[in-house]
Parts: C-alpha cells; sequence; structure tokens
C-alpha cells in the first residue's frame, strides 16, 4: 500500500490506477485464504474455494450455491472481479466484520475507476485532458478506499502506510 502512496506522491496517476485493482484483488484473495475456513476433523478447509488444482480454483458447493443466488455464477475460476466480490463479503460476513457498509462504499469507490483502469492498463489509453481534475479526485479516492480497506481487513497499524516516508526521514537524519 505504501508504495502506492508514494507513487501518488509523486504524481503517477496512472500507475497508481493500474496498481489498486491489483493490489485489493491480492487482499481479497488473501483474506479469503486466510479466514474463510471451516475446522473439520482437524484440519482448515476454505469454505468457498477448493485447493488448488493446477492453476486454477474451483468454487466449493457453497459457493456455487452463493453466486448464483446472486446471479454471478459462470463455473469460471473465482479470479474474475465481481465474483471475488461476492466471497469477499461472504467471508467478512462469515467473520462478523463491523461496518460492512463501509467496506460496500470502499468496494463503490475502487470499482468506479475499473473501466478506466482496463482502458489505461489495457488498450494504453492515455487519461484524457478533459477528464483529468474528475480522473484525479476518482483515483485518490480510490486510494483512499484502497488503504481503508486493507487496514480494516487486516487489523494493520496505519503506520505502515507511511513506511516510505519513515524510512526516508530516517536516513535524511543521517545525512550532515
Amino acid at each position: 500500500m505504501s508504495i502506492l502512496n508514494m507513487s501518488w506522491k509523486r504524481g503517477d496517476v496512472a500507475e497508481v490506477l493500474i496498481r489498486i485493482k491489483s493490489i485489493v484483488e491480492f487482499a481479497m484473495h488473501t483474506y479469503i485464504d486466510l479466514y474463510a475456513n471451516d475446522q473439520r476433523n482437524g484440519r482448515k478447509w476454505n469454505r468457498y474455494i477448493k485447493p488448488k488444482t493446477g492453476d486454477r480454483r474451483f468454487f466449493t458447493d457453497k459457493a456455487v450455491e452463493i453466486l448464483e443466488r446472486e446471479g454471478s455464477y459462470n463455473s469460471k475460476n473465482y479470479t474474475e472481479w465481481p465474483t471475488l466480490k461476492i466471497i469477499y463479503f461472504e467471508s467478512l460476513k462469515d467473520n462478523k466484520m463491523d461496518g460492512l457498509s463501509r467496506y460496500n462504499e470502499w468496494w463503490k469507490q475502487i470499482d468506479a475507476i475499473n473501466d478506466m483502469r482496463n482502458k489505461v492498463a489495457h488498450n494504453l489509453d492515455p487519461i484524457s485532458h478533459e477528464d483529468y481534475n474528475a480522473t484525479l479526485r476518482l483515483v485518490e479516492l480510490a486510494l483512499e478506499a484502497t488503504n481503508e480497506l486493507i487496514l480494516n481487513s487486516f487489523k494493520v497499524n496505519k503506520e505502515w502506510l507511511q513506511h516510505y516516508d519513515s524510512v526516508n526521514e530516517s536516513l535524511l537524519s543521517l545525512l550532515p
């Protein structure tokens, strides 16, 4: 996360725009892998995702049931953006996370840049001059949402967001 903050401070809007989704996807996958577990016969089993088979992961019956209820089941692996969100939110509910509406708001802010992110990342489209200020605001909101989502999902200390700034300050203090 702090690398995103550092890139943002440098004005590298496209870099932040592209990386936000990657970091959020990684965080959501990690949360599901860490916290969506049942204890069965002394072993942990992920409630939603079956163990890796080659390079693909497959849904458990419980996940398929939830995704069918939400109208999002398509038998693909769970890396698809809307599907991942549903499974992530189910994991949050299972773990009785407080303030699920906040997570939903953060998600909306992150999802609001998805189309723009895909155009920049996959088509190498530039950010238009006409939309630049609006884009800056959307990316800034998505960055704040990403920070909050990760801080709250993993109970990370907020100082980690300023890691590079802290290291830089300590290094600068060593200079004569």
